[in-house]
């Protein structure tokens, strides 16, 4: 079924001639949309359809997050288990990291995807234990607990202790306990060999449209090495939340806040990710990967599940699904309109600012606007105040800069999809 409304959300972000996307929406217990819109292989002129398969990268960690909680409930570990319990290669010096804190991103391992060394080591293929002996020598970003950082390298260890705990590869795992019995048929670890039956190509935008640089599947694993299809993303989101999947208690553990060593809570669970839109509370997880990005979205209160896939790393994935969900809520478009404001405002927005562990954002004038490399590369945002600007592509996303000293705003607060984030000037270079 696919309904014109949906269809026109679609047609305005996806080129026909374009890398496409795959959505399929469940509203109240019916597939009410699924169509694929654009090209798998733009070389090809080969369409998009509900088969096409997507590789989903971070979506992946749900499915291993679920992995560790079936093997949870058979006995075979604890998620306060000390990581060295399982994989006793990994060195922890003095730290204690449990599985609970691998899960949810408290552990402060340093992200694989972090590290100076990955993009010249992208292609290589990597056995397990060689990515753990990569991870050795990482020094932590913090002491286990006491901060949230998302780390695919704990999901990766997290790969390691279901191999260990279960006596099977991660793959062999998943297809024994999710895939086959789920009849998730299009899903898979999505290796770069094997010939996949509609398997859709990776395109990324540097500048110009080009195809994704390849990336050796053995490095993602655990943390972002899976494909699917929109339809099969559906399915495995219903089963996971109705006792299919994982026991209901352990979907329940999946979707509570984690919490940090003093209490303070954090919105990842286990696998899971809570938001709120629109005052709606939202559980899912968004990925992406070389060439591809992912959303997967659950709407508890209005029963409403969204799957969007694309296969361009730079297509506007949360755009897409927060518009195809007004348009089941009846809420709708956000609409902004611009104004001019002053040399001197812009310039006082002017400059880079900081989030967690160094993490960077530049600001830059032109045209009477601010650009900025966020959500995507060249993104431009406009004023609709004196310092406050919406991005132009979707109003929804808007920057307010605060704390005007010296001319110049000390705080970028990003709100949008999510809860607000507050991001700090840097300090100026010497």
């Amino acid at each position: 079924m696919r309904k014109p409304e949906f269809d026109a959300v679609m047609d305005g972000l996806v080129s026909a001639d374009g890398p496409g996307t795959a959505v399929a929406v469940r509203h109240r217990g019916e597939v009410v949309h699924s169509a694929g819109y654009g090209l798998a292989n733009l070389e090809w002129g080969v369409p998009v359809d509900t088969e096409t398969v997507f590789r989903i990268g971070s979506i992946t960690k749900q499915f291993t997050a679920a992995a560790i909680l079936r093997l949870a409930a058979d006995g075979k570990l604890g998620l306060d288990d000390p990581i060295e319990r399982h994989v006793p290669a990994f060195p922890v010096g003095d730290r204690r990291i449990s599985l609970r804190q691998l899960l949810n991103h408290t552990a402060g391992v340093r992200s694989l995807t972090a590290m100076p060394q990955f993009v010249a080591i992208m292609r290589n293929d990597l056995p397990l234990t060689g990515l753990i002996a990569l991870l050795e020598d990482q020094p932590p970003d913090f002491a286990p607990g006491e901060r949230f950082l998302y780390s695919n390298s704990g999901y990766v260890l997290l790969g390691a202790v279901i191999e260990a705990a279960s006596g099977r590869s991660y793959e062999a795992y998943l297809i024994e306990t999710f895939f086959e019995p789920l009849g998730l048929a299009r899903t898979s670890y999505l290796h770069n060999d094997p010939i996949v039956r509609k398997r859709a190509s990776g395109y990324t935008l540097a500048p110009t449209l080009r195809n994704a640089a390849p990336i050796s599947m053995t490095l993602p694993h655990a943390a972002g090495a899976l494909g699917s299809t929109a339809e099969d993303l559906l399915a495995w989101e219903l089963a996971l939340r109705t006792g299919r999947a994982v026991s209901t208690d352990a979907y329940s553990a999946m979707t509570a806040r984690g919490q940090l060593n003093d209490g303070a809570p954090i919105d990842y669970g286990l696998g899971l990710v809570n938001y709120t839109y629109r005052g709606h509370r939202l559980v899912g997880h968004g990925g992406g990967i070389n060439g591809f990005v992912s959303n997967l979205v659950h709407w508890p209160d209005h029963d409403l599940t969204i799957a969007v896939a694309a296969n361009s790393d730079a297509f506007p994935v949360q755009q897409a699904t927060y518009a195809l969900a007004r348009q089941v809520l009846g809420e709708p478009d956000m609409v902004r309109e611009a104004m001019s404001v002053s040399e001197a405002v812009l310039a006082s927005c002017v400059g880079v600012y900081e989030f967690e562990l160094g993490q960077r954002l530049r600001t830059k004038v032109k045209d009477g606007a601010l650009t900025a490399h966020f959500p995507r590369v060249g993104s431009v945002f406009r004023p609709f105040g004196e310092r406050a600007f919406f991005l132009a592509s979707d109003p929804e996303v808007t920057f307010t800069f605060e704390d005007l000293r010296d001319g110049v705003c000390q705080r970028l607060v990003i709100s949008g999809y999510g809860e607000p984030v507050t991001w700090t000037r840097a300090p100026a270079a010497p």
